[in-house]
């Protein structure tokens, strides 16, 4: 799955993963930058990534034999 979400600076992505079995990989990235957060083979947990830049971000999760659920969503930063 990917995700495509414009983002500014104090936002935050907030990061859901029940992963029942398989191999669940996360990357939160902006362009062709390097990511802000990677995760592979990742557990199930639930997590927050702070955005320090203003851009359009994309929030990648693949998986490998992998069954579960996800949920991911914008968080505003205090204005």
């Amino acid at each position: 799955y990917t995700y495509d979400m414009y983002l500014v600076h104090g936002d935050s992505i907030e990061v859901f993963l029940k992963k029942e079995r398989g191999k669940v990989h996360v990357v939160i990235q902006m362009g062709e930058d390097e990511p802000v957060y990677q995760g592979n083979d990742m557990a199930p947990s639930s997590f927050a990534v702070n955005i320090k830049e203003t851009g359009n971000y994309t929030v990648k999760i693949s998986g490998q034999k992998a069954k579960g659920h996800n949920s991911i969503s914008r968080q505003e930063g205090i204005q």
